[in-house]
């Protein structure tokens, strides 16, 4: 696909999860299962589009397999929001509501395309962390050691508790940060475009940035100013630090501390 046509789409689909998260704002969120679903669908399209699977962008188009990925994120992500109301009133982990073959094939690709998704974010420490996760609730009935073995689960459970519940992929870390985390970066984004982020910073600049230790107290300063408008780490960090903390690291500052 032609590169341009590609940022159009990368552009759509960003505007569409902001658009999302502002309008469950206003309006209030939807049912969990929809309100976790949309996001993740959107921004794992996101990491597909925007991140080469060899770490490095090479300013190309996007590779005919990452489409791939993109087209099979659609339905099995799309299957939760879906089936919401089923979702919430069927029980999990019983032979009544066993999952049906086609849960079981999205559940398996979604924990293949999370996980991929998630290292070509975060890199491989997080999979790893997450497959031993895996094997140990699989393989939790071997371990000789009592206070750390359990019964174990078959791998249908594993499915239906981590897929097609709000106890696994969907829980309360991502409930949380689609519903109130998300929020405060969109607004630290708003308002590092709108020059906010740039007058604290000069502000606090103009404060403390002569003496001793200047670019250190402009980061505090400037960090106190946004994060009483924000109220999030995470926004802060994304306005002011993507500055201050580079800033400090030129005068000499170890990454860990300026970090």
């Amino acid at each position: 696909m032609d590169s341009r046509l590609t940022d159009y789409v990368v552009r759509a689909v960003a505007l569409s999860l902001a658009c999302f998260h502002i309008y469950t704002a206003v309006e209030g969120t939807f049912y969990p299962f929809v309100q976790r679903s949309i996001p993740l669908l959107l921004s794992v399209i996101l990491v597909f589009l925007v991140h080469r699977a060899s770490g490095q962008d090479d300013g190309k188009k996007v590779p005919f397999y990452d489409w791939v990925l993109v087209l099979l994120t659609i339905p099995v992500f799309g299957y939760i929001g879906l089936n919401s109301d089923y979702l919430q009133e069927r029980w999990p982990l019983t032979t009544t509501f066993a999952p049906t073959w086609i849960e079981i094939v999205c559940g398996v690709v979604a924990a293949a395309l999370l996980l991929e998704a998630t290292r070509r974010v975060m890199g491989w420490a997080l999979v790893i962390t997450s497959v031993i996760a895996l094997f140990y609730t699989y393989l939790g009935e071997y371990i000789p050691w009592g206070l750390i073995s359990h019964r174990g689960f078959t791998l249908i459970q594993i499915l239906d508790f981590m897929y097609l519940t709000l106890e696994g992929v969907w829980g309360v870390a991502i409930g949380v940060a689609a519903t109130y985390i998300v929020l405060f970066i969109i607004f630290g984004a708003f308002a590092e475009r709108a020059g906010a982020a740039e007058f604290c910073i000069e502000f606090c600049n103009a404060l403390a940035g002569h003496t001793r230790g200047g670019p250190a107290k402009v980061a505090i300063f400037s960090s106190a100013l946004i994060g009483s408008v924000t109220g999030s780490t995470v926004a802060n960090v994304y306005t002011t630090g993507q500055f201050t903390i580079p800033l400090m690291k030129r005068l000499g500052y170890k990454p860990r501390v300026a970090g």
